[in-house]
């Protein structure tokens, strides 16, 4: 786990609720597909084979397989948001040092400043901190 894998945690939560509101916002669109209504013209089995309207009624296949592809893609980078968000905290969680671990996860789980860290973290400054998780990375 590398120092800009952490980085990318930080910003991995609202990553991941905005694509699961894109895909519930999608599904709901295909669920909701409007029928198409065309017309065509044609004749009826009968001896007279006059020419009349047909009314042929269905869905946008071409559009309807556009989102279903999307909803694919969309699927397959949440799965992968997911599995890097699991991977760091596995790696934040092998963290031996219990201060070490409750500043790395404050800082790129919970999202809070150096400062907020050090405020719950006794005995440390914001940069003692930050310096030695720093050391700590160039570890890794």
């Amino acid at each position: 786990m590398t120092k800009k894998d952490l980085e990318n945690l930080r910003g991995l939560p609202a990553d991941i609720a905005q694509r699961k509101r894109q895909i519930e916002r999608l599904e709901k669109e295909i669920a909701a597909a409007p029928n198409v209504i065309d017309c065509v013209q044609g004749s009826s089995a009968a001896p007279a084979f006059a020419l009349h309207a047909i009314q042929i009624n269905g869905y946008d296949v071409g559009r309807e397989h556009r989102k279903d592809r999307l909803l694919m893609v969309l699927h397959s980078r949440q799965a992968q948001c997911e599995l890097l968000q699991a991977e760091a905290i596995q790696f934040i969680e092998s963290i031996d040092d219990a201060m070490l671990r409750a500043a790395v996860r404050g800082y790129y789980v919970e999202g809070k400043t150096w400062n907020e860290v050090a405020d719950e973290i006794s005995g440390a400054t914001a940069d003692s901190i930050r310096m030695a998780v720093t050391r700590l990375l160039v570890k890794y």
